[in-house]
């Protein structure tokens, strides 16, 4: 199997999506006991993803991770399955944030894929 995935045409914004997904990891990993900063940060993240697509799939998906995931996450709190560590709210305030840069990402990552497998 010998997939060229330089080859392909979207793998720079493949490649820059990567680095966006890992640099939100960083700064929760880094920062997460400064909410505000998180939030903030991964705003901007946010903003600079869905210019780099600038499509309504990707804005749509980005929306609704957020508020899927984001009550996914406040019943699983709320059950007790797990819990976090902020004071007088169930999830953190950035939470919904990183829920919208994941949707966006498993979607560039599946369109990624799909198309190095179509071009294999």
């Amino acid at each position: 199997m010998n997939w060229n995935i330089a080859a392909l045409p979207n793998f720079r914004h493949f490649f820059l999506s990567g680095l966006l997904a890992l640099s939100c990891l960083s700064i929760v990993c880094s920062l997460w006991q400064q909410p505000l900063i998180v939030a903030c940060a991964l705003l901007a993240l946010s903003a600079i993803m869905l210019s780099m697509g600038r499509s309504r799939l990707e804005l749509a998906i980005f929306l609704l991770t957020l508020v899927l995931g984001s009550l996914a996450e406040i019943a699983a709190v709320g059950s007790g399955a797990w819990s976090y560590a902020c004071e007088g709210c169930a999830i953190p305030v950035w939470l919904p944030l990183l829920w919208g840069i994941a949707g966006v990402f498993v979607l560039r990552l599946a369109a990624g894929l799909r198309e190095a497998w179509q071009k294999r």
